[in-house]
């Protein structure tokens, strides 16, 4: 097989009002597109989105430009048209998703363990739990552990005070993935 580019390429603008380009190993011939020469104003939405898209290319290069990300990023890739910045584009415009959050009664009196089922595109680095009492103090706060062994997308988290899930407590969950979005799901017991 040869790796010889095709000679028979075709594109370009013919006259003032028809175009020719080969997509996909398809010649498509369109109308020019129609330009008024006014530039529009962007409108709030569109100024965000670019400054969101330029967020996650500046993170795309920071992973190209460390090693352990690239090849983290490159194994991840789907097809032949995929690469580690792509990769990791998508990844910075998708948060987690907290999927639920489970109590699991302990063996020893009042220590529960608490489960966050955590899913991402990409990679889960962090979860943290935090348990507020129903007067609104916090009880207790600190990160969860991943344990694959128990379950393929569960954070362990068990509290190291003795104190029994009582009614009105509540369980804020917050996961983390590598590009630092968040997503937090609340449990009332």
């Amino acid at each position: 097989m040869s790796k010889q580019k095709d000679k028979t390429e075709v594109s370009g603008l013919f006259g003032e009002s028809v175009t020719v380009r080969k997509i996909n190993n398809r010649v498509v011939v369109k109308n020019r597109p129609k330009r008024n020469g006014k530039k529009r104003k962007l409108t709030e939405n569109e100024i965000a989105q670019q400054e969101r898209f330029q967020q996650a290319a500046r993170f795309a290069n920071a992973v190209q430009a460390d090693e352990e990300l690239n090849a983290l990023y490159s194994a991840r890739k789907r097809g032949k048209y995929e690469s580690a910045y792509t990769v990791a584009i998508a990844d910075f415009h998708h948060a987690p998703k907290i999927k639920e959050i489970v109590v699991k009664k302990g063996k020893d009196a009042g220590k529960d363990e608490i489960r966050v089922i955590a899913r991402d595109d990409f990679m889960v680095t962090e979860v943290s739990v935090e348990i507020i009492a129903a007067d609104g103090s916090i009880v207790e706060a600190g990160d969860a552990t991943a344990n694959y062994k128990k379950h393929m997308d569960g954070w362990f988290y068990t509290p190291t005070t003795a104190q029994p899930m009582k009614a009105g407590m509540k369980i804020i969950a917050a996961a983390f993935d590598r590009p630092g979005n968040k997503t937090v799901m609340e449990l009332v017991v």
